[in-house]
């Protein structure tokens, strides 16, 4: 009798999320969409725009059309690119919703599975399942704090059309930088002159380094090669759900990272830093051709892999063992890395594979972006 009830709870949880067809939604920034039953998305307020978030097509840089002279609008460039950088940034956040609503339609399904598990006393399948929840309830996380800076970048772009001079040229240039498009061609041209002359002060100088975008730790030529290298930043931190209780005012392990340029070859670059005397013992050491598997928010995953052996060497006054790894990114990688937030990243030691949360997800899409532009 419990089996045959359960059953029939399965098929009406099932059947709410057939029944729920079209639904009206209003995001964060406030745009109101109709969300349809095939995964298609449409606004409520412009019917001519209609998209199916199960396919992503186009690049931004070719929905950001250039001015053209047959174009009506081409005696104001900025107005275009302003419209442009909004309908991207909208889109963008519609996405991200889609996504989340996703994810949170797999946690409620894998939660009647977990239910079922638990009323056939079936321990194996439950394990399983509570190991698949947390997964999905982690990339909800991050997906979160995405559509959170989705919305905020909306509302920025709706008020570029209130700016003037470079407060405007530095709003667009940031949301085109969040984009990872050229926004240059739509800034007034009387700005970028008022930028170049402006330089020679060094107090502007000074003011736009220190908020700069892209920030270049290096740039050399070794052997006729250049050697390009953005600057590191945090990427992650980590400390084992056993060790938490002695390392409860730090963490275990800080990874810095930043993104190299070789010629025409790209590389990732990792410095982990353990605050541990047995970090050697504990976790051997990065072989050369070892693993790096790269998790993106969207599930796709991509393997990059190490360039060297590479040993930890112990930091002078700190006595944390540093290891400073490089990962070759292959060139069909460099559009997945670009385009998608990444969740997780998991890398091989000669001691065994361990896998860390991401919680700056999208500075390797910024760090290509800047490098990429050089």
């Amino acid at each position: 009798m419990k089996s045959e009830l359960f059953a029939l709870f399965i098929i009406y949880i099932l059947s709410l999320f057939q029944l729920q067809g079209q639904r009206q939604i209003t995001t964060l920034s406030g745009q109101k969409i109709l969300l349809l039953q095939n995964g298609s998305w449409q606004k409520s307020d412009k019917s001519d725009i209609s998209v199916d978030s199960t396919e992503i097509t186009g690049t931004p840089d070719s929905l950001m059309k250039k001015p053209s002279d047959n174009d009506s609008e081409n005696n104001n460039p900025t107005i275009k690119g302003i419209d442009s950088i909004v309908n991207l940034l909208e889109k963008k956040e519609i996405e991200t919703f889609i996504l989340l609503d996703i994810l949170d339609k797999e946690v409620a399904m894998k939660e009647v599975q977990l239910s079922q598990a638990r009323q056939l006393k079936n321990k194996e399948s439950e394990n399983t399942l509570k190991t698949e929840i947390a997964d999905l309830r982690s990339k909800h996380k991050t997906a979160e704090k995405i559509y959170k800076l989705d919305a905020e970048n909306v509302s920025k772009a709706n008020n570029l059309k209130k700016q003037q001079g470079t407060e405007l040229a530095k709003s667009m240039t940031e949301l085109g930088n969040a984009l990872n498009i050229n926004v240059t061609p739509y800034i007034p041209e009387t700005v970028t002159n008022v930028s170049k002359t402006t330089q020679k002060s060094p107090e502007f100088k000074k003011s736009k380094e220190k908020k700069s975008v892209c920030l270049f730790a290096r740039d050399e030529k070794v052997n006729n090669i250049r050697i390009l290298e953005t600057g590191q930043e945090p990427f992650f931190t980590f400390t084992p759900e056993k060790l938490k209780n002695y390392f409860k005012e730090k963490e275990l392990m800080v990874a810095n990272t930043s993104v190299i340029k070789k010629g025409k070859e790209y590389f990732f670059h990792i410095t982990l830093k353990i605050s541990s005397k047995d970090a050697a013992k504990n976790y051997g050491y990065l072989a050369k051709e070892s693993m790096m598997r790269i998790q993106f928010i969207t599930g796709n995953s991509i393997n990059l892999f190490c360039s060297d052996d590479v040993y930890g060497g112990i930091e002078t006054y700190t006595g944390y063992v540093v290891f400073n790894a490089e990962y070759q990114i292959k060139k069909e990688n460099i559009k997945a890395l670009l385009k998608n937030p990444i969740d997780k990243v998991g890398m091989m030691w000669t001691s065994g594979f361990e896998t860390y949360d991401i919680y700056n997800v999208d500075l390797i899409m910024n760090h290509l972006s800047c490098i990429k532009t050089k």
